[in-house]
């Protein structure tokens, strides 16, 4: 696809093994990245990027979907070294991405660490620590609401509540794709909504629903890579 680039980046947290799939967009003059990986990863992430003939040093714009840590990771990080990029993400998702507010899943993890097997507690001794550790950064620009991303044509970003209170999507027009974030995921090429990972379930089902609005004929999920198949159709099943 023109413009938008999907890389492909191998990731661990704890025994749990996956690949993560972020997002380069290039909106006129913008380069764009969605989504920044666990920490340590930037090398990770540049090379991948030099695979799609891509430079890292010449984004100017990093838009988070959402605080969980395999998605803010390598921000601080990025935005060291990738001087000219700017951070975006929703108001809501700002002050955790900062870690001004505490993190939803390490207060969730502490909250319910007595009802847990100890198999459940080890894991979640395992993220309170990744969580508590990680460094962290500011947000540069705070949106509010749906419309084109600052300075682009074509990049459009969503809000889309349900997986956390201030998750987003962005949907490309260039090439009609929904990039999804953690909204929806894919596993064996079925598009789903977790229902483990959601803050609120009603909420991530209206969150999708907001996609049939929009002419899409590509979806990237962040776990689970490119979707094969009908997408309008696809969404509607899910609604």
């Amino acid at each position: 696809m023109n413009n938008l680039f999907l890389l492909e980046i191998n990731a661990s947290i704890g025994e749990r093994k996956m690949t993560i799939f972020p997002v380069v967009l290039r909106d006129g003059n913008e380069l764009i990245l969605v989504d920044t990986g666990l920490p340590g990863q930037i090398e990770l992430f540049k090379t991948a990027a030099v695979g799609k003939g891509l430079d890292l040093n010449d984004l100017t714009k990093i838009v988070i979907t959402h605080h969980d840590v395999d998605h803010i990771g390598s921000l601080p990080a990025m935005k060291r070294a990738f001087k000219n990029a700017k951070v975006i993400s929703s108001q809501i998702e700002a002050d955790y991405i900062s870690g001004k507010t505490e993190s939803i899943r390490l207060a969730l993890s502490k909250k319910n660490f007595d009802k847990m097997t100890d198999e459940q507690k080890a894991n979640s001794l395992m993220l309170q620590k990744l969580y508590q550790n990680m460094e962290r950064t500011t947000v540069d620009v705070e949106l509010t609401e749906d419309g084109l991303l600052p300075g682009c044509t074509k990049t459009t970003v969503i809000q889309t509540p349900g997986h956390l209170p201030g998750h987003i999507s962005v949907y490309f027009e260039e090439t009609k794709t929904l990039i999804t974030g953690d909204a929806i995921g894919l596993l064996e090429n079925k598009l789903f909504i977790n229902p483990q990972n959601a803050i609120d379930m009603d909420q991530a089902r209206k969150s999708v629903s907001k996609f049939l609005d929009y002419d899409i004929t590509n979806i990237v999920c962040y776990h689970g890579g490119l979707f094969e198949g009908d997408c309008m159709t696809a969404l509607r099943e899910l609604v």
